[in-house]
């Protein structure tokens, strides 16, 4: 059975919420004065891995896949992590 148009299913609901508390944890990075520094490292270190991005990469469900985004997820963690300086960061990436 279908929710009724206009309303949204509980699932979307915890989408929503969960990109809501993405957005907010961002908000309160974006206002660290480093920032910006770490986003021109990421875009740097993004084209080293785009560079030396083995065969089969676009392949889906392939090994070198996984590779290849597991590489882009740790660099976003690695760059992003000393942005991280008090409670309430702490606690924004958290959720």
């Amino acid at each position: 059975m279908e929710p009724p148009r206009g309303e949204d299913t509980p699932e979307d609901q915890a989408v929503k919420k969960r990109l809501e508390a993405v957005a907010k944890a961002f908000e309160l990075l974006e206002r660290n004065p480093d920032f910006p520094s770490v986003q021109v490292r990421i875009h740097d270190r993004e084209q080293e891995i785009e560079k030396s991005t083995p065969e089969g990469a676009g392949e889906r469900l392939s090994d070198p896949r996984f590779e290849y985004c597991i590489s882009l997820l740790d660099l976003g963690g690695e760059e992003y992590l000393p942005l991280v300086v008090d409670l309430e960061s702490h606690k924004a990436i958290q959720r």
